[in-house]
């Protein structure tokens, strides 16, 4: 079977459109119904994902993963009819009811999905080999840019780890004030040399292309340029937008089901390197991501 074509990339910009926010999207041919889309963050997860659904009638759809166009039912429904992302945003968009409503509780709305683990990772050929998050931030021992994940998730452990906080401390150090100034110092250490990316597929591309010599990247992207250094795990969830007619809703939620036993062998087989703790990791952000985020996103205008 031929593997699924990938829609073209949704700037966030259009986000708001794309989940139901915006105009009605182009309609499709009378009598004809449309594929339902999957909307990931490009990369080897979703190619991955992809080749798992072939053959099932859905289409991918690559976007940035940003809830905050996620419309709430009302105006023009959703062309995404499942999205993956990240706990902590899935989270927050089902207790202010973005999301379809799966089952009761506080996460009724996610299903977990594959997730990913965050490494230090460069060209596999570079002399002096880097060693790890250390070496991501010695700008003077290794010149150029560096690739980080536009996101305070990851990116403040990447911080810590860099500074030589163990593993097992990096998420108690976050809890305090002191702990969060010392990751941000680190990042203010690293400002004039940071090269942003929104999903997998851009941070293999800049190290790719040689805008970057070391990128923090999902270990599955990764993959043969990896250095040593503890993975930052990264949990995310499968859910279906509030802004669906009945009709795709019941599509969606046929298409959930059959994620949950096509991509099953991807959970299991997850990259599981030597790194944080996977359940704190996921404790501590749907926690504090919002307050997190804020300070991130002003910490990002202040540069």
């Amino acid at each position: 079977m031929s593997p699924i074509r990938f829609a073209p990339v949704w700037p966030a910009a259009l986000l708001a459109t794309a989940l139901g926010c915006g105009a009605h999207p182009a309609p499709a041919r009378a009598g004809r119904v449309p594929a339902p889309r999957i909307g990931m963050p490009a990369g080897q997860l979703s190619r991955l994902v992809g080749q798992a659904m072939s053959g099932g009638g859905a289409r991918m759809a690559s976007w940035e993963g940003d809830p905050s166009g996620i419309g709430s039912g009302a105006g023009a429904p959703s062309p995404f009819a499942v999205v993956y992302l990240a706990d902590s945003s899935a989270t927050l968009a089902c207790r202010n009811r973005l999301l379809l409503a799966l089952h009761p509780g506080e996460d009724g709305c996610l299903r977990a999905a594959p997730g990913q683990s965050l490494v230090p990772a460069a060209h596999p050929r570079r002399s002096p080999a880097p060693q790890g998050w250390s070496s991501l931030w010695d700008p003077v021992r290794f010149p150029g840019r560096r690739g980080l994940p536009r996101d305070p998730r990851g990116t403040l452990e990447v911080a810590l780890l860099a500074d030589g906080v163990p593993p097992s401390d990096i998420y108690r150090q976050l809890e305090t004030p002191a702990g969060l100034d010392r990751a941000f110092r680190r990042l203010d250490q690293l400002r004039p040399y940071i090269a942003w990316w929104s999903s997998p597929a851009q941070a293999m591309e800049l190290l790719r292309r040689g805008d970057v010599v070391m990128v923090a990247a999902p270990a599955r992207d990764a993959e043969g340029r990896v250095m040593a250094g503890p993975a930052v795990p990264l949990a995310a969830d499968w859910a279906i937008p509030a802004a669906q007619t009945p009709a795709l809703r019941r599509q969606a939620l046929a298409l959930l089901d059959r994620l949950d036993g096509a991509t099953k062998a991807l959970s299991d087989s997850a990259p599981t390197s030597r790194g944080l703790d996977a359940k704190v990791s996921t404790a501590f952000w749907r926690a504090r991501y919002t307050v997190l985020r804020q300070r991130f996103d002003a910490w990002l205008a202040a540069g």
